[in-house]
């Protein structure tokens, strides 16, 4: 873990995964998962097309960390000159 980045803590709402009859999270969950119950879990109420409650949310800009190097992408190189996010890595 690189020591200038703090852990990132995912918490979830026990009341929303059982209305969806949705098991709770395992520590065997992939990002697939998150993605995919995510979506399932993201409501549109009215039908007008805008979701009014949202299945996940990233509230700081440092989510992106765990994406990224989740899939062995980095953001920039050893010596922080080269901008490596655009690579397929940290893109796929």
């Amino acid at each position: 873990m690189n020591p200038a980045f703090p852990a990132t803590l995912y918490v979830y709402n026990r009341n929303m995964f059982d209305a969806a009859g949705i098991p709770f999270p395992t520590p065997a969950w992939t990002f697939d998962d998150y993605r995919d119950l995510s979506v399932r879990l993201t409501q549109d109420r009215t039908g007008d097309g805008t979701p009014e409650i949202y299945g996940t949310s990233q509230p700081n800009t440092a989510w992106y960390w765990d994406w990224v190097g989740s899939n062995g992408g980095r953001i920039v190189d050893d010596t922080n000159s080269e901008f490596l996010l655009t690579e397929n890595d940290a893109t796929s």
